[in-house]
């Protein structure tokens, strides 16, 4: 911890020999009692195409690119949704089911 900040850094395989895995860096900030999600940068590879997802909680902006190995990436800006905005370390769900943006993944967990 430094900066009274937590950073979880997490490396994903989703499926033995399948090709497909990623990287996801979560930065929290301690304050009233709590670690808040400030910050998430995440990639996933799946064969011959990755994506990236860089989110900053505090300005609510994310930045999400796709495309393939040999091609530019398409990349698109937006405002995160408003209930994404204060989430804190004792809130979060497991990776796999855990829903950063629509983007990404479907929320698998109910």
């Amino acid at each position: 911890m430094r900066h009274w900040q937590l950073h979880v850094l997490l490396h994903h395989e989703f499926a033995c020999g399948s090709g497909t895995g990623g990287d996801s860096k979560f930065v929290f900030r301690y304050q009233d009692g709590r670690f808040r999600l400030i910050g998430l940068d995440a990639s996933f590879a799946a064969r011959d195409t990755d994506r990236t997802l860089s989110v900053n909680y505090l300005t609510g902006k994310q930045i999400f690119a796709s495309g393939n190995f040999d091609d530019e990436k398409m990349e698109r800006k937006s405002d995160i949704p408003e209930q994404k905005k204060h989430i804190y370390l004792d809130q979060i769900k497991p990776a796999y089911c855990y829903d950063l943006s629509d983007s990404f993944s479907e929320n698998k967990c109910k």
